[in-house]
C-alpha cells in the first residue's frame, strides 16, 4: 500500500508541473494579447523569456486573425493606437505594436556572416506600365502615397493587376485601384470596378466581379481571398455557356474558388433565360466533372415520381489511401411507392479499388386496385388513372390496448356467434423501412522485382427486402460516368436479389507457388409468418476453401527440347449446408426433441457439416511434334477425402442423409489421374483429342457400379475446329464413354450409349467493308469510326445415341454505326437481331394424351409436328442517332413470341378434329386463346394495341419491353423526353390473391448536368478522361478515303 501511495505522489507531482508548464506558456500568450496583464515591474519582465520566434508571430497572427473586429478596436484604444484604416491595417497595427518592443537577442558575427552578402528584401510590387505617376506625402518621411493613372499595370505577388488608376499607401502597405480593373493569376481572370489589396496580408477585396476560370465564367457583387488559394464571391452567378448572353446560369449566394479548379456553391438556382427552374442547397464541382440528374415523370403504378442524383468527384483523393474519388447523393420520391435516398462511393487506384453503395428507402405497400381486375379497363395511353392503392391488407383487424392486439374482431364476434367465420381484414396503409448496403473492394500489391503478388477480394451485400432494387433502382442513370460510359435505361424486372452473396478472396504468389484462401455464404430470401420475420438466411458456407499450387520447371526431355514442369496441389474444402429456418427452442426444452417459441425469432438451421480434401502431384510436359502436331501429357497421383458431420439436432438421419454419407465414403480414394490431349492439323482445320482417365483406389466404400469401383473418370473427347477465314469460327465436339462397368450392373448401356450429345458450333461475323479477308488494322488506325456487318451465333445439339437432333439456338443480327444520311447527322448505333430456339422432337409431348392419344394411332407422327410448343422467339432493335447537333434519339424494344404454336396448323379445331381428339377434350379447349391459331401480321399488329388492350393481351407476340427517348443536348445539359413500357406481374383481384399482367407504362422528363469542369489540364483529370478521333462518311462513300471529315 505504501508503494501504491508513493506512485500516486509522484505520479500528481509529473502531472502538475507539465500542467503548470501548459498554463505558464498560454498566459504569456494571453498577456501578448492584452497589455493590462503585463507585469509592471521593469526587472520581472526582464527575466522573461524577451525573444518572440518565428513560430511565435505565426501564432500570434493566427489568434489575431480569429478576433472579431470589435475585439480588434478595443486592444487598439488600450494600447493607445489609432483606430482608423481598413481591418486589414488595424490587424498589422495590433500586431505590431504587441511584438516591436521586444528586445532581439544578439548574435555574435562570424567571419562568414561577414563575407555573406545581405539578402534584399522581396519587392511587395512591380510597376510594370503607367502612363504618369504622383507621389503624395504630407510630412517628410518616406511614407505617403503613390498615385498611377493611365492603365496601369503591376506584378502582385503570383498575379498582375491592370486598372485606369492606381494608388499605393506605403504606410498601411495596402493597394486601391479603381477603373477597368483585372487581376490575373493562373488560370482565372477577375475583371472588376474597385479593388483592395493589403499587401502584408496577401488578401484582397474586388467589387462588382466579373471572373472567368476556363470553361467556367463569374459574375458577382464582389470577390475577396479569404486564404492562401481560396476565393470568396458573394450572391454570384456561375455558368459554363460562352454565348454573349448565356441560355442557363446558377445564382449563388456564395461561390469558394480554389486553386486546384474546384469550386463550392451554396445555396443554389439554376436559372434559364432569366427563370428560376430549381434550387439546389450545395454544389461541388472539380476539374474531373460532376454531374447532375433530375428525372421526373408519371407511373401507373408508382403514380407521379420524381428522381434526383448528383455525382461528383474529389482530385485531392487521387493520392488519397482509402479516400473515394467518385460520389454520387441520389433522392426520390414516389407518390405509391414510396421515398429514397441513396449513397455511392467509389475508388480506382493501383492499390484500391472499391465500389460503396448504400441506400434506405420509406416503401408503401400497394396492390392492384380490385376495379382493374377486368383487363379490357386498361386502356391504352391512359396515363391519367393509378391502377395501384396503398389500401391493402394489414392482417386481422385488432382491438388494441396500449398500442397491443389484444384481440381480433373475428375472435370477439365468435364468443357471441360460433357460427360466424368471416375473417374481418384490417384494411389500411402500411409503410415499411428498408435498406441496403452493397461493397465490392479490391486490395492489391505487386513486386515485379521480387516476382511477387497479393490480391484481395471483398464483397458483401445485404437488402431487407429482395424488391428494394425492382422498386427503387428503376432510374435513367447518366452516361457521363467512369464506371458506365454508356449505359441504358435499368430495367425493373431483372433486379428481384433472391439470392445473396458474402465472398473474401484473398491470392498471394510468390515466383512458382501461388496460395489462395476464400470464403463465401450464400443466402436466399425465406417468406415466414409472420411476415415481418423474414428476411434473409444462409443456405450454404465456404470456410474456408484453400488451394495452394506450386508448378515448378525440373528440366527439358533431350532432343524434344520440350519442357518439364513438377507440380503440386492442394485443395481443402469446409462446407456447411443450411436448410429452411427454424424458431429459437424454449428454455428448458429437451434437446433432442426441443420444442419451439412461437413468438421466438427464427435462426439459420444448420443441417451437416462437409469436409472436402485433395492433395496430388506429377508431371506435365508440351512435345511438338513437326509443324502440325502437339502432345501435351499429364500425370498425377492423389487421393480425395470426403466426409460429412450431422448436426446435433439431426438425431435419426433420413434415407437420403444415408445416400449423401455413402456417397461421401465411395468419393474417398486414392488415384491416378491421366490427361492427355494430342492436337493434329492448322489453325483453318485442328483435329484435337484428348484423353482423361482417374483410375480409383482403395475406395471407402465399393461402388457397385463400376468395375472394381475403379473408372471413376474414364472418357475421350474429339473435336474438329477451324478457324480458316478471319472473323468465322466452326466446331463440332463429342465425348466417348470409356467406362467398365461392374457384371452386377444390369442393364449395361450400349455401344450407341455410350456417346454423348454431340455439339455443332458456328460463331461469324461479316464486316461489309473488309470481307472474309484478314484484318490488318484497326478503325483507329485506319482513321474511322464507321462500321457495318452480319454476326451469327448458332448451336446445334443432336443426341448421338437416338441419332436425331435435340434442338437448336440461333441468333442473326445487324450491326452498324458512325455514318450520316443527308436528314441525320449520325447513326451512332443501330443493332436489329432475333434469337430462335427451336425444339426438333419432343418425348414429352408424345406421351402428352390430351393431344395425341395412343388410341388415335397418329402420337409417333404427330409429336414430331408439335415441337414449336416448346419453341421460343425473340425479336430486338437497339438504336442510338443524333438527327441534328443538339436532337437525338434513343430506343429500344424486347419483343418475345411466348406462344410460337399459335402460328402453326397444330392448334385449333381442325387440329383437334385432324388428330383424332374426343368431343370432351375439344370442348375443354375450345375457350382458351392459347390454344387458337393466329396470323403472325395480324398477331403483331393487336400488339402494338391499336385494336384495344384485349386483343393486346391475347397476342402471341408480346412487348416485353420498349422505350424511347428524344434527347435535346445545349451545352453542358442534356434534356430527355422519354416513354417506357414494360411488362410487369403484380398481385391483384377482388381479393388481392391473384396475379395480373399487364404493361406498365412511363413518361418522364429528365435534366442531366452532364459536366461542370474548371479545366482539364491535370494529371487528376487526365485519369478520368480520354479523347477518341471520331471520323464521319457516308454509306455509299464506302471504299473511298475522300470524304472523311474529323470530329
Amino acid at each position: 500500500m505504501n508503494k501504491s501511495f508513493w506512485f500516486v505522489i509522484i505520479l500528481f507531482i509529473i502531472c502538475g508541473s507539465v500542467f503548470s508548464q501548459d498554463t505558464q506558456d498560454n498566459t504569456d500568450l494571453i498577456r501578448l494579447l492584452n497589455p493590462e496583464s503585463l507585469p509592471s515591474d521593469p526587472n520581472r519582465l526582464q527575466q522573461a523569456n524577451p525573444t518572440v520566434s518565428s513560430t511565435q508571430r505565426k501564432l500570434l497572427r493566427k489568434v489575431l486573425d480569429s478576433i472579431s473586429d470589435r475585439e480588434v478596436d478595443e486592444y487598439l484604444l488600450r494600447l493607445g493606437l489609432s483606430t482608423s484604416g481598413s481591418i486589414f491595417a488595424k490587424r498589422i497595427r495590433l500586431r505590431d505594436a504587441l511584438a516591436k518592443d521586444d528586445p532581439i537577442p544578439k548574435k555574435e558575427l562570424t567571419e562568414e556572416d561577414l563575407l555573406k552578402q545581405p539578402e534584399k528584401a522581396p519587392v511587395p510590387f512591380i510597376i510594370e506600365n503607367a502612363t504618369e505617376g504622383e507621389f503624395l506625402s504630407i510630412d517628410k518621411t518616406k511614407s505617403g502615397v503613390l498615385i498611377l493613372r493611365g492603365r496601369v499595370k503591376l506584378k502582385v505577388s503570383e498575379g498582375s493587376l491592370t486598372a485606369d488608376n492606381i494608388s499605393v499607401d506605403s504606410q498601411r502597405n495596402e493597394i486601391y485601384a479603381e477603373g477597368g480593373v483585372v487581376y490575373k493569376k493562373g488560370p482565372m481572370e477577375i475583371k472588376g470596378e474597385k479593388f483592395i489589396y493589403d499587401i502584408n496580408l496577401e488578401r484582397g477585396i474586388i467589387y462588382n466581379v466579373n471572373a472567368s476560370m476556363f470553361p467556367v465564367y463569374f459574375v458577382g457583387k464582389k470577390i475577396k481571398k479569404v486564404d492562401e488559394n481560396k476565393y470568396l464571391l458573394d450572391v454570384a452567378y456561375f455558368t459554363a455557356c460562352n454565348a454573349e448572353v448565356p441560355h442557363y446560369s446558377f445564382k449563388a449566394k456564395k461561390i469558394f474558388v480554389y486553386d486546384d479548379k474546384s469550386l463550392v456553391a451554396t445555396s443554389l438556382w439554376y436559372n434559364v433565360g432569366g427563370t428560376k427552374i430549381f434550387w439546389m442547397p450545395l454544389y461541388y464541382g472539380t476539374n474531373m466533372g460532376s454531374g447532375w440528374t433530375f428525372q421526373g415523370g408519371h407511373n401507373r403504378t408508382q403514380g407521379n415520381f420524381f428522381q434526383t442524383s448528383y455525382q461528383w468527384s474529389e482530385p485531392t483523393a487521387v493520392n488519397s489511401l482509402i479516400m473515394p474519388i467518385g460520389r454520387k447523393i441520389k433522392a426520390d420520391y414516389y407518390q405509391k411507392t414510396g421515398q429514397h435516398v441513396g449513397f455511392e462511393f467509389w475508388k480506382v487506384s493501383p492499390w484500391l479499388n472499391y465500389n460503396l453503395d448504400l441506400g434506405i428507402a420509406n416503401y408503401q405497400y400497394y396492390q392492384i386496385a380490385s376495379r382493374y381486375t377486368d383487363l379490357s379497363r386498361f386502356t391504352l395511353g391512359n396515363f391519367s388513372d393509378i391502377v395501384t392503392t396503398n389500401q391493402v391488407d394489414r392482417g386481422d383487424k385488432c382491438v388494441d390496448i396500449n398500442g397491443k392486439c389484444f384481440a381480433t374482431y373475428t375472435d370477439l364476434i365468435q364468443t357471441q356467434n360460433p357460427n360466424f367465420n368471416t375473417r374481418i381484414a384490417d384494411i389500411g396503409r402500411r409503410q415499411q423501412t428498408w435498406w441496403k448496403g452493397n461493397l465490392v473492394a479490391n486490395v492489391k500489391k505487386n513486386d515485379i522485382a521480387n516476382d511477387n503478388t497479393k490480391n484481395l477480394m471483398l464483397r458483401l451485400e445485404h437488402y431487407t427486402s429482395p424488391n428494394f432494387e425492382y422498386e427503387f433502382g428503376y432510374r435513367y442513370q447518366p452516361s457521363n460516368t467512369l464506371q458506365s460510359l454508356y449505359t441504358r435505361r435499368t430495367q425493373r424486372s431483372m433486379l428481384i436479389r433472391q439470392n445473396l452473396v458474402w465472398s473474401m478472396d484473398y491470392l498471394e504468389t510468390r515466383k512458382d507457388l501461388s496460395v489462395s484462401l476464400s470464403a463465401r455464404r450464400n443466402m436466399t430470401y425465406f417468406i415466414l409468418n409472420p411476415s415481418d420475420r423474414s428476411g434473409y438466411f444462409p443456405i450454404r458456407d465456404e470456410l474456408p476453401r484453400l488451394t495452394v499450387k506450386n508448378s515448378t520447371l525440373v528440366g527439358t526431355i533431350p532432343y524434344l527440347d520440350a519442357p518439364v514442369y513438377w507440380d503440386l496441389n492442394l485443395n481443402t474444402l469446409i462446407t456447411r449446408i443450411f436448410g429452411a429456418p427454424v424458431k429459437k427452442p424454449l428454455i428448458g426444452s429437451q434437446t433432442n426433441n426441443p420444442t419451439n417459441d412461437p413468438w421466438g425469432k427464427y435462426r439459420e438451421n444448420l443441417l451437416r457439416t462437409e469436409y472436402f480434401g485433395r492433395i496430388e502431384s506429377g508431371a506435365r510436359t508440351n512435345i511438338n511434334l513437326g509443324a502440325y502436331t502437339t502432345f501435351s501429357p499429364s500425370v498425377y497421383v492423389g487421393a480425395n477425402k470426403q466426409s460429412v458431420d450431422r448436426a446435433d439436432t439431426t438425431t435419426n438421419p433420413t434415407s437420403s442423409d444415408t445416400a449423401i454419407d455413402r456417397y461421401y465414403k465411395r468419393e474417398s480414394y486414392q488415384y491416378l489421374r491421366q490427361n492427355h490431349k494430342l492436337s493434329f492439323g492448322i489453325p483453318e482445320l485442328l483435329l484435337s483429342t484428348t484423353y482423361r482417365r482417374t483410375d480409383a483406389r482403395n475406395r471407402e466404400l465399393p461402388d457397385p457400379v463400376l468395375k472394381d469401383g475403379r473408372d471413376a473418370v474414364h472418357e475421350a473427347e474429339i473435336a474438329l475446329e477451324s478457324n480458316a477465314i478471319e472473323d468465322i469460327e466452326m466446331s463440332i465436339r463429342t465425348i466417348r464413354d470409356l467406362r467398365q462397368f461392374s457384371s452386377n450392373y444390369n442393364p449395361q448401356p450400349t455401344d450407341a450409349e455410350r456417346w454423348y450429345f454431340t455439339i455443332f458450333r458456328l460463331g461469324a461475323f461479316f464486316d461489309f467493308y473488309e470481307g472474309a479477308l484478314k484484318r490488318r488494322s484497326t478503325l483507329l488506325e485506319r482513321q474511322r469510326s464507321f462500321f457495318a456487318g452480319i454476326f451469327m451465333n448458332n448451336d446445334l445439339v443432336y443426341h448421338t445415341t437416338q441419332k436425331r437432333p435435340l434442338y437448336n439456338n440461333a441468333t442473326l443480327g445487324y450491326q452498324m454505326g458512325g455514318f450520316s444520311l443527308p436528314f441525320i447527322r449520325n447513326i451512332r448505333s443501330l443493332e436489329i437481331g432475333g434469337t430462335w430456339y427451336h425444339v426438333f422432337e419432343s418425348t414429352y409431348l408424345a406421351n402428352y394424351g390430351a393431344y395425341a392419344p395412343a388410341s388415335s394411332g397418329v402420337s409417333s407422327a404427330y409429336y414430331k409436328n408439335t415441337a414449336s410448343y416448346l419453341d421460343q422467339y425473340r425479336f430486338y432493335i437497339q438504336a442510338n442517332i443524333q438527327i441534328t447537333k443538339l436532337l437525338g434519339l434513343e430506343t429500344e424494344l424486347d419483343s418475345r413470341v411466348t406462344q410460337p404454336w399459335r402460328y402453326t396448323s397444330e392448334v385449333g379445331d381442325q387440329a383437334f378434329y385432324r388428330n383424332g381428339q374426343d368431343p370432351y377434350t375439344i370442348a375443354g379447349y375450345q375457350g382458351s386463346t392459347i390454344y387458337q391459331p393466329v396470323d403472325p401480321g395480324q398477331d403483331i399488329i393487336n400488339g402494338t394495341g391499336i385494336n384495344g388492350s384485349t386483343s393486346k393481351q391475347n397476342t402471341a407476340f408480346n412487348v416485353n419491353r420498349f422505350y424511347m427517348i428524344l434527347r435535346y443536348n445545349i451545352h453542358d445539359f442534356e434534356y430527355r423526353l422519354g416513354y417506357s413500357s414494360d411488362l410487369r406481374a403484380i398481385a391483384g383481384g377482388p381479393s388481392f390473391d391473384s396475379q395480373v399482367t399487364f404493361y406498365d407504362q412511363s413518361v418522364f422528363f429528365s435534366v442531366n448536368l452532364l459536366n461542370i469542369s474548371l479545366g482539364e489540364d491535370s494529371s487528376a483529370a487526365s485519369q478520368t478522361r480520354a479523347r477518341l478521333y471520331r471520323f464521319r462518311k457516308r454509306p455509299l462513300d464506302a471504299g473511298y478515303s475522300s470524304g472523311i471529315t474529323g470530329q
